[in-house]
Parts: structure tokens; sequence; C-alpha cells
């Protein structure tokens, strides 16, 4: 497990390279990195700025603010909500995984949205059967 400082428990730096994880984690293609990883399990106060300003890191929260901030709450209340094996599971590789899928989500997330609300609601309720489930 990683400390917020980067470190390994036990004080020895640890290996962000591995596997490309640090791109994952940090800022991403194009927005400078450097990015600080958290511990899945331990409670932090400012996970939830953290967890924004990854999702919302390039591109993506240049172009999607709004959306970038929504996504990065509702992740949050999962953490407060989940059981934590099933937090846990999210959030493995310090969030790598999940801020990565976050970012990817964005831009359908904010075209569904806008469809949605420019629907008329008199036409009857609308029924998604399928977003970005691979």
């Amino acid at each position: 497990h990683l400390q917020a400082d980067g470190e390994k428990a036990n004080g020895e730096k640890a290996d962000e390279e591995k596997d490309g994880a640090a791109d994952e984690r940090g800022g991403g293609v194009g927005s400078g990195g450097g990015s600080t990883a958290f511990v899945a399990c331990q409670p932090r106060p400012d996970f939830g700025a953290w967890l924004a300003a990854e999702i919302a890191a390039g591109a993506t929260g240049a172009r999607y603010p709004a959306t970038c901030a929504r996504v990065a709450a509702v992740a949050t209340s999962w953490r407060a909500r989940f059981p934590g094996r099933l937090w846990a599971r999210l959030a493995r590789d310090s969030c790598g995984t999940l801020i990565k899928e976050a970012r990817e989500a964005v831009p359908v997330i904010d075209f569904v949205q806008r469809r949605v609300a420019a629907l008329d609601p008199n036409d009857g309720p609308v029924t998604i059967l399928d977003l970005c489930s691979g």
C-alpha cells in the first residue's frame, strides 16, 4: 500500500512507474501528471478534492468541467456508501483504474445528459439500455 506521500509503509519510495500506473493515477496525457496516490482503506478528508482534480485533469476537464465535478462527486459518494471490500475493489491501484474509466465516461455522460435534457417530457419516459459497458 502507498501512503499519501508516495512512500511504502516501510519508508521506501514506491515504484509508481510500474505498468504505467503513474500515468493512470496522474494527470494523464498532456496534463503534466504528478499526482499523489491515496490508500483506498484510509479515511482522508481531502479525498474528494484529490479525486475531482484527477478526473478533471487534462483536456477532458477543460472541455467538460461540470460533468467531471459531478462524476467525481458520485465516485466520492461511493466511498462513503459502499462496503469496504467493494470500495477496495473499485479503488485498487490507488484509484488509477477508477480515474481512467471516469475520464473515458465523462464525454459520453455529458452527451447523454444533454440529449435527455433536450427531450420533451410529454414524449414519455426514456430507457437507456447500455452506456459504456464495453
